[in-house]
C-alpha cells in the first residue's frame, strides 16, 4: 500500500491513505480519512505484512470487547480497532489516530540501548518548553488506561515509548497497537513485548507469553521514564551491549538501597519525589522485579499520582510546577530558587493534600471526594492575594461551604464570598468532605 491508495473495511466504507508511518516488523501503518462522510476525523490504517490463522476473528472479538471501555476516559485514551480490512490484497485494521498535538514518547524519551537517561526530556523541563506538571498527568493517565485494561481482563503485552503517546499541554496519553491486546484463556497473546521495557521473565526467557503482571512492570518502567527522566534499570556505568542479560535475570535497579553496583550518578534527585511514589518504584524494581506477584498494579499507582499532581506550585522564577516537598522549604527542584510568598497546605478529609496559593482553583473533585473523583470539569472554589495582603479563599460555587475558625467561631460562606485563610482551621465542602489547613505562612 502506498499514500493516495483507497481501502475500504469490511462494512463497505472506503479510507483514503494520507501519510506513511516508519514500518514495524508486524505491520505498515497510515494516516488515513475516510473518502466520505465524516472526513474530518483522523484515523490510522494497519496493514499487516503476513496472513495469520483466526487474526480476524481474534480482531472480532477485541472490537466486540472493547466498545465501552474508554467510557470516562480522555478521548483517544485507549486507541481500539473500530472496524475491520480484509481482501485479496490486503489484511488490517482501523483504529482511532492519536490526537494531533500528542507525541510519540520516544520523541522526548531515549530507550534505554540508546542512553541510560533522557536528556531531550530533562531539558525540556528545565527550560520550560514542558510541564512537570503535564509529565506527571501523563503517567496518571496511562495508570488509569491500564487498570481499565485489566477491569476488563486484557493486557496491552507491548508498553513501550514507542507504543504511547504523550500530549504535552493536556497531560493526556493515548496507547497504541491496541490489536495486539490479550486475554488468559480467550485471546492468546500475539507479541511478547519490547526489550528493556518487558518483564525481566520474558527477556530471560522463563516466561514466554506475557500478562497483567508483566505489563506492571513496563508500566512501571514507563513512570520511572516521565517522572525520572532515565531508565530504572541502566547505571552510568553500565554497556547494554555487552551486559549479561541486563534487563532480565541479571537486572537490578539503579535505586537499590543495599546494592550499589548499578548507580547512576547526576540527574534528577530521586529523594524529591513524594515517599509514595519512591515506595512504588521500591516495590516495582527491588521487590517486584524478580517476583512478579510484587509488583504494584496499575490500580495502586492511581492515587499516588494524583497526590503528587496536587503537591505542585509554580516557580516564580523559572515558572516551573514544581514539588513542594518540606512544610519549611519553597526550594525549585529545577532552578533551585526559594519561593517567598503565600502558600497553604490543606489536609482533606479523603486522605488528599494540596498545595494552594494565588490562583489556585478547586474543582469537584475536592468538594465531592469519590463521588466526582478526578473531575475538574468546573472551578468552584479559588484563591487570590487581597489588596490589604490577605490570602482569600472565595467560594466560586452555588454550594454553601462551612468555614470553622481558629477562634471556635464559623461562617457560611455563599457564592463570590469569601474568608481570610489565615484565620481558618477547617472548610467544609460538603457533608462528607472538609480539608484541616495544616499550615499557613510566607516564605521567608
Amino acid at each position: 500500500m502506498k499514500i493516495g491508495d483507497r481501502i475500504r473495511d469490511l462494512s463497505g466504507t472506503e479510507y483514503v491513505l494520507e501519510q506513511a508511518y516508519n514500518a514495524g516488523v508486524q505491520a505498515e501503518a497510515f494516516r488515513a480519512r475516510r473518502a466520505s462522510g465524516n472526513t474530518q476525523e483522523r484515523l490510522a490504517v494497519k496493514i499487516y505484512k503476513n496472513p495469520e490463522k483466526d487474526r480476524i476473528k481474534r480482531l472480532n472479538r477485541i472490537i466486540a470487547s472493547t466498545r465501552n471501555v474508554n467510557k470516562g476516559l480522555p478521548a483517544r485514551t485507549l486507541c481500539f480497532p473500530v472496524s475491520i480490512i480484509q481482501n485479496r490484497y490486503a489484511e488490517g485494521v482501523v483504529m482511532p489516530h492519536t490526537p494531533e498535538n500528542s507525541i510519540q514518547m520516544s520523541e522526548l524519551f531515549e530507550t534505554p540501548q540508546e542512553l541510560p537517561a533522557s536528556p531531550k526530556a530533562f531539558e525540556a523541563v528545565t527550560k520550560g518548553r514542558v510541564q512537570y506538571k503535564t509529565l506527571l498527568l501523563n503517567a496518571f493517565h496511562l495508570a488509569r488506561a491500564t487498570e481499565r485494561l485489566y477491569r476488563n481482563g486484557f493486557a496491552h503485552c507491548d508498553f513501550s515509548i514507542s507504543n504511547v503517546f504523550i500530549h504535552r499541554t493536556n497531560g493526556s496519553v493515548s496507547v497504541i497497537d491496541a490489536d495486539n491486546l490479550a486475554v488468559e484463556g480467550f485471546l492468546p497473546a500475539k507479541v511478547s513485548g519490547t526489550s528493556g521495557y518487558m518483564a525481566p521473565e520474558l527477556e530471560s526467557g522463563q516466561k514466554k507469553a506475557p500478562d497483567h503482571e508483566t505489563d506492571a512492570h513496563s508500566l512501571a518502567v514507563l513512570i520511572f521514564n516521565l517522572l525520572v527522566f532515565r531508565h530504572p534499570l541502566v547505571g552510568s556505568d553500565m554497556n547494554v551491549d555487552f551486559a549479561d542479560d541486563p534487563f532480565g535475570k541479571n537486572a537490578l535497579y539503579t535505586d537499590h538501597p543495599a546494592n550499589m553496583s548499578n548507580r547512576f550518578r547526576g540527574g534528577f534527585d530521586l529523594g524529591d519525589l513524594p515517599q509514595d511514589i519512591q515506595n512504588l518504584f521500591y516495590s516495582a524494581f527491588v521487590e517486584g522485579l524478580h517476583d512478579p506477584q510484587d509488583r504494584p498494579s496499575a490500580t495502586k499507582w492511581i492515587s499516588p499520582l494524583w497526590n503528587a499532581i496536587e503537591l505542585l506550585y509554580t516557580c516564580e522564577k523559572c515558572r516551573q510546577t514544581t514539588f513542594f516537598t518540606h512544610q519549611t522549604s519553597a526550594r525549585c527542584l529545577f532552578c533551585e530558587h526559594q519561593n517567598k510568598r503565600f502558600f497553604a497546605l490543606l489536609k482533606f478529609s479523603n486522605g488528599f493534600v494540596k498545595v494552594v496559593e494565588a490562583d489556585s482553583i478547586l474543582y469537584p473533585h475536592h468538594f465531592f471526594g469519590n463521588v466526582r473523583q478526578y473531575d475538574l470539569s468546573e472551578k468552584l472554589a479559588d484563591f487570590k492575594i487581597h489588596k490589604s495582603g490577605h490570602f482569600i479563599f472565595a467560594n466560586r460555587s452555588n454550594y454553601d461551604i462551612k468555614a470553622e475558625f481558629v477562634t471556635g467561631a464559623a461562617k457560611t460562606i455563599s457564592l463570590n464570598k469569601g474568608c481570610a485563610l489565615s484565620q481558618v482551621k477547617r472548610i467544609y465542602f460538603s457533608d462528607n468532605i472538609y480539608a484541616d489547613i495544616e499550615t499557613f505562612f510566607k516564605m521567608i
